[in-house]
């Protein structure tokens, strides 16, 4: 345990039977996920929920005493009666019989390990799998401690699980929600409402989530009369189901499944009172219409708080508007303490230059291209034999930096291919590659040789055409600020991994110096140590050493 681990627990200890939330804003590298386990361990029993299955193999690899079990979504796990079907459209989605009789031999992957997780002193998965499974799944009871993991995140993932976007049109296409229904009710719900808000809208939504039930129930008959032989499912017969058959089924299940998704999100819309459905940002868009929480904290009440029946944790390395945080969850005030550890990394080993290149706001950004290209280049050439990565902030810069680079070092991800692959290809390779990508500003682990150097080529502001956005800013701008900070200071952290690890950071957005300045009250002492405002005289002295 290192001491400032141990001063950690020391805080904790002391305030454990005064607060029912702690909110944990530690640094990283500091070994947050060693504090979580050790809360766990602490108690019978304990969620222990994160952003992604990358972090949840993560914290597997970190912990491999079996305290801790991590449970995934269906469809990751392989269903054992079909070459192609995963658990989640096995033939025991429509025979009970069969669901007891795996679950009796622990012979499907997916309930074995959700048996297991059940049963484990620290049940380890996903917000998006937390969400759903808390929402539709009567097994799941609470537990004393509930931790949220990347806390920074709740929001965005919370959002991105209730918002839905509702276009009759590609609705019909793709599922055929209006077939046989009365030309009537075609001919008036077939057209998205052009008004906002929910009451102008009420009729429209429900006769959607109508239509969308139906179709739904339909798709759950046709993969139960597909697994069915003359009344009876044999998914031990070799002659139960041919490959052809079984594409079939799992691209019905697919619909069925997606479906669901609308339904549910529906679902948790309208169980909500009206005065919370005002919160909802609900507007015409694409010939459909658009549905969001606003604030997200009734959501978070009902579907998540609940399950930590005695404390609820939340960490992150960058919350930085702490107050801002407490105020989204509605967290109160009398009933929750703020644990804040400064970085635990030497300022001088990872050093953020600012190396001012342009305005990067949407009307001055091409015009700066051309000095975004040439500061690049000029990077590079600093570092001929690092490997490094290079945050764009959006596919445009970054498209543009590859195609104007001509330089073998810069890998993008391909059209059909995701950060996964990318980061692999670029670990795996004997060369000084360099990664370009405006996603992965969190979540990558780029630690000793995997970058020694990093470009933050834009400040990571959300963007300004979600309705959403424009709607928190009206309600507060430190939203706003706060969101591209995360994102920023996020970013900043890809590279330099521990105490030993070393990196440099540029920033060429000329935007930084004011509002590193205006919001520096939010950053640590350390944090601010690290930002080199005299990016010539930095440069001189590199070279010179």
């Amino acid at each position: 345990m290192r001491d400032t681990q141990q001063e950690v627990l020391e805080k904790l200890k002391a305030n454990w039977n005064k607060y029912r939330y702690f909110v944990l804003e530690l640094p990283t590298g500091f070994g947050k996920s060693a504090i979580a386990k050790t809360i766990c361990s602490s108690y019978d029993n304990a969620f222990l929920v994160t952003a992604t299955k990358q972090l949840q193999d993560q914290y597997i690899k970190d912990f491999p005493d079996g305290d801790v079990v991590s449970i995934k979504g269906k469809a990751n796990y392989s269903c054992i009666y079909g070459k192609g079907l995963s658990c989640e459209c096995g033939p025991c989605m429509v025979n009970k019989d069969l669901l007891k009789e795996c679950r009796f031999n622990r012979s499907c992957p997916y309930y074995t390990q959700r048996d297991d997780a059940l049963s484990a002193n620290t049940c380890l998965t996903s917000y998006q799998y937390f969400l759903r499974a808390m929402d539709c799944a009567g097994f799941w009871k609470s537990r004393d401690v509930l931790i949220f993991d990347e806390c920074h995140l709740l929001e965005q993932q919370v959002t991105q699980w209730a918002s839905t976007f509702l276009s009759p049109a590609e609705l019909h296409g793709k599922y055929n929600i209006f077939e046989d229904v009365d030309p009537q009710i075609f001919m008036a719900y077939s057209v998205a409402p052009e008004e906002s808000g929910f009451k102008a809208n009420e009729k429209w939504l429900r006769v959607i989530w109508e239509l969308i039930m139906q179709k739904r129930k339909e798709l759950y008959e046709d993969i139960a009369s597909t697994l069915n032989v003359s009344g009876k499912l044999m998914p031990n017969d070799p002659n139960w189901l041919s490959e052809d058959e079984l594409d079939e089924l799992a691209s019905t299940h697919k619909e069925y499944y997606e479906l669901d998704k609308y339904y549910r999100r529906l679902d948790v819309f309208f169980k909500l009172s009206d005065s919370e459905k005002d919160n909802w940002l609900i507007e015409p868009q694409d010939n459909g219409i658009m549905m969001q929480p606003v604030n997200i904290d009734n959501l978070f009440q009902y579907y998540m708080n609940q399950w930590g029946k005695e404390k609820v944790i939340f960490m992150s390395a960058t919350i930085l508007d702490v107050a801002g945080f407490c105020n989204e969850l509605k967290l109160p005030k009398d009933q929750t303490a703020i644990i804040r550890m400064d970085p635990v990394f030497e300022p001088l080993k990872s050093p953020i230059i600012y190396y001012p290149t342009g305005n990067m706001n949407y009307q001055s950004i091409d015009s700066t291209m051309s000095k975004i290209i040439e500061n690049v280049k000029t990077i590079l050439a600093m570092h001929p034999n690092e490997k490094g990565i290079i945050h764009t902030g959006n596919y445009k810069i970054a498209k543009a930096i590859c195609e104007n680079i001509d330089n073998p070092r810069l890998i993008m991800k391909d059209n059909d291919g995701n950060n996964e692959k990318l980061l692999k290809r670029h670990s795996r390779s004997s060369e000084a590659t360099v990664v370009v990508s405006p996603s992965l500003t969190t979540g990558a682990d780029l630690k000793d040789d995997l970058s020694r150097f990093q470009i933050i080529v834009k400040l990571p502001w959300p963007s300004l055409q979600d309705k959403r956005v424009q709607k928190k800013i009206e309600i507060s701008d430190n939203w706003y600020v706060g969101e591209m900070f995360r994102a920023f200071v996020q970013a900043c952290g890809r590279s330099t991994r521990s105490e030993e690890d070393w990196s440099t950071t540029y920033v060429l957005d000329n935007a930084f110096y004011n509002w590193i300045y205006k919001y520096k009250h939010w950053f640590s002492k350390k944090f601010l140590q690290r930002i080199v405002w005299k990016k010539d005289e930095y440069i001189k002295n590199k070279k010179a050493n």
